[in-house]
């Protein structure tokens, strides 16, 4: 197998892929809490996505399941699509 890292300069609390394989989405406490789409190969950041609370807890991200939105969980006690 292979082992690729990109650092994000964030704790990251989730990470998952895209349904193509070829994005990773990662949920990042810092950058006000914002989610990341990253293309893997590249490792260039293509969307940040921002609106939820994402202070202190770890939270779940990820992507519809034909890759079109995210949905994230927040600490306010609602999800973000």
């Amino acid at each position: 197998g292979q082992c690729h890292a990109d650092r994000l300069g964030y704790p990251v609390t989730s990470a998952s892929l895209s349904n193509d394989g070829n994005c990773l989405l990662a949920s990042c406490l810092g950058l006000g809490g914002a989610v990341v789409l990253i293309e893997k190969a590249t490792g260039e950041k293509l969307n940040t996505y921002t609106g939820h609370a994402h202070k202190q807890y770890g939270l779940q991200s990820c992507l519809t399941h034909d890759d079109a939105s995210v949905a994230s969980g927040s600490e306010d006690g609602k999800v973000y699509v």
